[in-house]
């Protein structure tokens, strides 16, 4: 499913694919506001926002979440390949 956010315009990324991606990191909603950069004090809440459709993911966020999936989508396959 990982996939699918690499392939949709940024005002397209559903809630749904929000928390998807955010799981598939590894992360907690804290953690990814770190990882954003979001404010300390409530990135949180912004992360949660953004997975309930409370609050619309910008273009900009959007795409860096699509970075962040992709870097760890390639971190993975160059593990993989080096096992075997």
């Amino acid at each position: 499913m990982l996939w699918l956010i690499h392939h949709l315009p940024e005002s397209v990324v559903k809630p749904s694919e929000v928390k998807e991606c955010r799981q598939a990191l590894g992360l907690t909603q804290k953690a990814l506001a770190e990882r954003m950069k979001l404010s300390p004090d409530s990135g949180n809440v912004t992360v949660a926002q953004w997975e309930s459709g409370a609050r619309k993911i910008s273009k900009p966020m959007a795409e860096f979440l699509r970075l962040l999936v992709q870097e760890a989508e390639e971190s993975s396959s160059q593990s993989q390949s080096s096992k075997g």
